[in-house]
């Protein structure tokens, strides 16, 4: 046989490889399948032991830059220290100057201890790759024809790689910019219902001013118990549609912290289960479930911090322990202290969470209850937390019910509440500049319940011409035609700059529209406001601008 084999001649060698290159046109149809990218890489390394028989094979793949590092993706499995012979190998043809990749002089090599080795380049255009390599015994020779043939495979799988790195860079771009576009249409959206609930929380704050208005001056008269109760229910029905209205207007807007407030959670948390009794009693009932909540409140000092954004983020607890117990169940809340926090945890015996879920379920936008839900609950409780200097955890398994527990900073043992509740000055007088003639109305009534002479005004510039030196207080709306209630804190504070000025406004505790270098009010109150707290801040701006003349 070496004798027959060494006088092979020319021709029949050619004649011998023609079935080699129609394999090699039908493992590229077979092989190179742009559906199945991601087996690519084995099917290389089987094609080419299928095309050029030898021992083994191995895909080398470049994943440096500088240097480049060589790593075998695929191939026969090969010990650890020949697979180091071959990289060190495939490494010089990589590193080699452009002109002599793929000559045969390093195409062909012969390694100590391993046998006979051919490796193939893998370039495109003016940079290599990976290499293709094959590993035989030391005797074996790869002729001319085997070297073209393997070569020319080595091409096609280097178009093949390349076009495969391609294609997922351009799916990640595609996937990068549908994200993007998502979020861009998810942002316009929350941006366009947060506009037109600004301007239908206004309206709502005005007529709500009314009526709080109306019943709280009705509870100062001498009434039967039973009036009183059902005033008190009115009472409360219109402040809690306050906190309705208020977080309607700050949908999709991000508002500043109101960090001035000692908070008790076992008050929030109180509210926060009468708030969503129609949720876990109701419409439970409804559909034949039985949902027990309670609250299980522990002695524990107040936190800092704005009671609407920490009652929101009960609110979405309590909501999703809800959704969470499908067959019915119990949710429990519970409060403590340690080591200087106030501890608030919502448990249910409910679903409870997968690990992917778990994983996945303080990120925004992500849901497990389909399009009936934004995914923006736990998420935005998160966020508020973390501005309140607190953390949230998650303690779940599937099936055995899900415990969130936030822990916030608790007030200092010597602080003592700020609130000057019940607090009142003594007459002063005060205008009233409201366009609105039922607000105007009731505000001008409340104050003068505390014994306040008040001037009224249906607009700025009628307002502007009654600044006389007995004003102790102007109270101005901000929604107002022709001058706004910005255009009027400025023009005041010009023309009196020591008079204390008060804007009231419909759209919400931070309320935007003032212009640079104009002049700031005293104090913002958002409508509608109880005449409790309209009395603390007359007589806290009216104390500050006595305390100031005094001083002078």
């Amino acid at each position: 046989m070496p004798v027959v084999e060494e006088h092979f001649d020319v021709n029949e060698r050619r004649d011998a490889g023609q079935p080699r290159w129609r394999l090699l046109a039908e493992l590229g149809r077979r092989v190179f399948d742009p559906v199945d990218g991601n087996a690519l890489d084995q099917r290389v390394a089987a094609a080419l032991l299928e095309l050029v028989s030898a021992r083994s094979s191995v895909l080398f793949e470049v994943t440096g830059d500088e240097p480049p590092v060589l790593q075998a993706v695929a191939g026969e499995l090969i010990l650890h220290d020949v697979l180091d012979c071959l990289g060190t190998l495939v490494a010089e043809i990589v590193s080699a100057p452009a002109e002599r990749r793929g000559s045969g002089e390093l195409a062909v090599a012969r390694m100590h201890g391993a046998g006979c080795v051919l490796a193939l380049p893998l370039h495109v255009r003016d940079y290599v790759i990976g290499a293709l390599v094959l590993l035989d015994g030391p005797e074996r020779r790869f002729d001319e024809d085997e070297l073209a043939v393997a070569q020319a495979f080595a091409n096609q799988t280097a178009v093949a790689l390349e076009n495969r790195r391609l294609y997922a860079q351009l799916s990640r771009a595609v996937s990068a910019v549908e994200t993007s576009q998502k979020q861009l249409v998810e942002s316009e959206r929350l941006h366009a219902v947060g506009e037109l609930a600004a301007g239908v929380a206004h309206h709502l704050n005005n007529i709500m001013t009314v009526i709080l208005g109306n019943v709280q001056l009705t509870l100062n008269d001498i009434l039967p118990p039973a009036v009183i109760v059902r005033l008190r229910s009115t009472e409360r029905a219109v402040l809690d549609a306050t906190e309705v209205v208020r977080r309607m207007a700050s949908f999709s807007r991000s508002e500043p912290l109101d960090e001035s407030q000692e908070v008790d959670l076992n008050q929030v948390a109180s509210d926060v289960l009468e708030l969503t009794r129609a949720r876990w009693q109701d419409e439970a009932q409804v559909h034949g479930l039985a949902i027990r909540a309670r609250l299980e409140g522990g002695r524990i000092p107040s936190v800092k911090g704005d009671p609407t954004a920490l009652r929101e983020v009960l609110l979405n607890l309590v909501l999703n322990a809800v959704d969470a117990l499908p067959s019915g169940g119990d949710i429990l809340v519970l409060t403590w202290a340690a080591e200087g926090m106030v501890y608030c945890s919502v448990g249910d015996n409910g679903v409870g969470m997968t690990p992917d879920v778990r994983q996945r379920a303080l990120e925004p936008f992500f849901t497990t209850k389909g399009f009936r839900c934004r995914g923006l609950g736990l998420s935005v409780s998160y966020g508020i937390v973390q501005r309140h200097h607190g953390t949230l955890s998650l303690d779940t398994a599937d099936g055995h019910g899900t415990t969130v527990t936030i822990a916030l900073p608790a007030v200092s043992g010597d602080a003592s509440t700020t609130g000057a509740a019940g607090t009142r000055a003594s007459g002063v007088t005060v205008l009233v500049i409201d366009d609105d003639a039922a607000v105007r109305d009731i505000m001008a009534q409340i104050l003068r319940c505390y014994g306040h002479t008040v001037l009224v005004a249906s607009n700025g510039r009628d307002g502007l011409a009654q600044l006389g030196p007995e004003l102790d207080l102007v109270i101005t709306d901000l929604g107002m035609p022709g001058m706004t209630g910005w255009d009027v804190v400025d023009a005041v504070k010009r023309v009196r700059s020591d008079l204390a000025v008060l804007l009231l406004t419909g759209w919400g505790d931070h309320p935007h529209g003032q212009r640079d270098g104009q002049a700031a009010p005293d104090a913002v109150l958002a409508k509608p406001l109880t005449q409790d707290k309209l009395a603390a801040v007359v007589a806290e701006l009216t104390a500050a601008r006595a305390t100031r003349a005094r001083s002078r």
